[in-house]
């Protein structure tokens, strides 16, 4: 019995589900009648391939926008020379984005990560917006 996650037709991920794969008595394996074959077509859905463009979506386009909105943001906040603080917040840039990219493949549903990136996003332009106006560097 082999268990691993699937994607559900909504982006969800479900755990615990079980193929069973018979036994031939010569020791080969064989597939039920009816069962894809693994790694055919068949055996992945539309719903599932836009499941997956959504996530990929996500870990690029939507994290690209709240990367640099944080990367401004903390570029005008750190307590340092523009020049260090850009190249401070440019370095930060790359484990921003890795860790943003990996939680959006990582959570168990595309709406939350949807979600979660326009509401950082909305806080992120608000932050630098505030800083912008009141046009002060710490």
């Amino acid at each position: 019995m082999l268990t691993s996650p699937t994607f559900q037709p909504n982006g969800s991920i479900r755990r615990g589900v079980s193929v069973t794969w018979p036994v031939a008595t010569d020791g080969a394996a064989k597939r039920t009648a009816g069962t894809p074959r693994i790694g055919s077509r068949a055996a992945v859905g539309t719903a599932d391939r836009i499941a997956v463009g959504l996530r990929i979506l996500a870990a690029t386009l939507g994290n690209y926008a709240v990367t640099s909105l944080a990367i401004a943001l903390l570029a005008r906040l750190l307590p340092m020379q523009r020049a260090e603080a850009t190249m401070t917040a440019t370095l930060a840039s790359f484990a921003i984005f890795a860790v943003i990219a990996m939680a959006s493949f990582g959570v168990r549903s595309i709406g939350r990560c949807w979600a979660w990136l326009a509401g950082s996003g909305a806080l992120l332009t608000l932050a630098l917006w505030l800083s912008l106006v009141m046009a002060g560097r710490v």
